[in-house]
């Protein structure tokens, strides 16, 4: 199962550990994960693009406060682009009212909330 961990830094000099633990994790139990880490200087449609282009079954964005509109247009034009992609948030912009998030964003298929290994694991 294609798996894509996917965030929108604040700067390029900043990286994400989270996403490298969850996705090492991932490849370790043999599912097939992978990075993908931009900016939010990046234009939301080359992010769209280059994940369109991954074709992921599921697709996890880690949301941060400086990157949630970006990261829920994105998600709402790739739910458009692979409607069976499953689309996962998590992150500390969305655990805190995960069910206010969904229902405000239906092509949100699930959130995530505490630590991403043992939500995924289950």
């Amino acid at each position: 199962m294609k798996t894509i961990l996917t965030t929108l830094n604040s700067k390029f000099t900043h990286t994400s550990l989270a996403l490298r633990l969850i996705g090492n994790w991932l490849n370790e139990r043999g599912i097939e994960a992978k990075w993908l880490e931009y900016t939010i200087n990046t234009p939301v449609y080359e992010i769209i693009g280059d994940l369109y282009r991954e074709q992921p079954e599921i697709l996890i964005f880690s949301v941060y406060i400086w990157n949630g509109t970006e990261t829920r247009m994105i998600a709402k034009e790739l739910k458009k682009l692979m409607p069976k992609c499953k689309i996962v948030f998590g992150g500390p912009e969305v655990s805190f009212d995960s069910i206010r998030e969904m229902e405000n964003n239906p092509e949100i298929d699930a959130i995530v909330s505490g630590e991403g290994e043992g939500v995924v694991e289950q």
